[in-house]
């Protein structure tokens, strides 16, 4: 029995893969060079997904530029250049990324602050509904 070879698919391939939409194969692309742009990798976006998965191979490093990355974000966003959904896509896209390529990063750290805002909205938003209902005791 002959041996099939396989080629190993590149870590720009895995991300690729996830996606099912048009509008994802156009927007995530899009939003993952963006992030790797501020990491400074260059190339082809197929070149800088390479390096941006050997850059996961140090998972501390690679967390560090993430935070950075985010921390930016929020101030275009105090700034009033860049809206809350914008960063919430940013990320969702390299938490993609990241899991097609088997980079384990901690999202529950980097989401811990944006999840205690949600957790504040929600409470309020029950605290509203309930006095709209009457129920506020």
């Amino acid at each position: 029995m002959q041996k099939q070879q396989f080629e190993t698919l590149t870590p720009y391939d895995n991300f690729v893969y996830a996606l099912k939409s048009k509008e994802s194969k156009g927007q995530y692309p899009h939003r993952l060079d963006k992030f790797i742009s501020f990491l400074e990798l260059e190339g082809t976006l197929l070149e800088k997904c390479h390096k941006l998965y050997e850059l996961g191979k140090d998972i501390n490093l690679l967390h560090f530029r993430l935070i950075q990355f985010i921390n930016v974000q929020k101030e275009r966003i105090d700034r009033k250049e860049l809206a809350e959904g914008t960063l919430c896509n940013y990320v969702k896209t390299i938490k993609l990324f990241c899991n097609m390529n088997d980079i384990m990063i901690n999202w529950k750290k980097i989401g811990k602050e944006e999840q205690s805002r949600d957790d504040i909205r929600e409470v309020k938003n029950n605290d509203n509904c309930n006095r709209l209902k009457g129920q506020d005791k």
